[in-house]
């Protein structure tokens, strides 16, 4: 740089000083942050911090302002609005979840009551199928001599819980299904105090 044009950076920037200091007022705060609440819905808060960024970045030269193309006014509504759209293009393509301690607080007991009711249910099921095996087990025992109602029995032990499985497990015709079926429902009648959900 020449030392002439050391003299104008110098003086141009005194007079940039002068020209923000005078521009930058609480009106001037107070307008910018009515326009990003109400032109472009932020929240309070919000809009009070991307109006301090704008100015933050002029200050410091991240946006380029010149007082004798545009008012200070302008200048930050600008920054504002081309801040905002990038936060907005940002948050479309990053989804960002804000994170809330008293929300994390509850999920972990919702959490841990899931995990409370999954351990119970995993109980409950655990003694079903302990009492539906011994239910078996006395079916068995009633018909030890029948090999048809013996096989739909082991379907039902290996899994089958309808029709079709337990004649693709079994092996069994349609009609010897049925007959099969019959016999097992007139075993079922001669065991005493069968669980509702066994039943059902």
């Amino acid at each position: 740089m020449t030392p002439k044009q050391v003299i104008r950076a110098v003086t141009s920037e005194s007079e940039w000083s002068d020209a923000f200091a005078a521009q930058c007022t609480a009106s001037l705060h107070a307008e910018v942050r009515r326009y990003a609440i109400t032109d472009l819905r932020m929240t309070s808060d919000d809009a009070q911090d991307i109006v301090q960024r704008a100015l933050v970045d002029t200050l410091s030269g991240a946006r380029r302002w010149n007082p004798a193309e545009r008012s200070l006014l302008d200048h930050v509504r600008a920054t504002v609005w081309s801040r905002f759209r990038c936060d907005q293009a940002t948050a479309t393509r990053w989804h960002q979840v804000a994170f809330d301690p008293g929300a994390a607080e509850s999920s972990a007991h919702a959490v841990h009551a899931e995990v409370e009711a999954a351990l119970a249910t995993r109980a409950n099921e655990a003694a079903a199928e302990e009492e539906m095996d011994e239910y078996l087990d006395q079916l068995r025992d009633i018909a030890a001599d029948d090999r048809e109602v013996l096989a739909i029995l082991d379907a039902v032990d290996a899994g089958a819980r309808n029709r079709a499985e337990v004649l693709t497990h079994a092996g069994l015709s349609l009609a010897t299904y049925r007959n099969a079926s019959l016999r097992l429902s007139r075993f079922r009648k001669r065991l005493p105090n069968l669980s509702q959900a066994l039943c059902a």
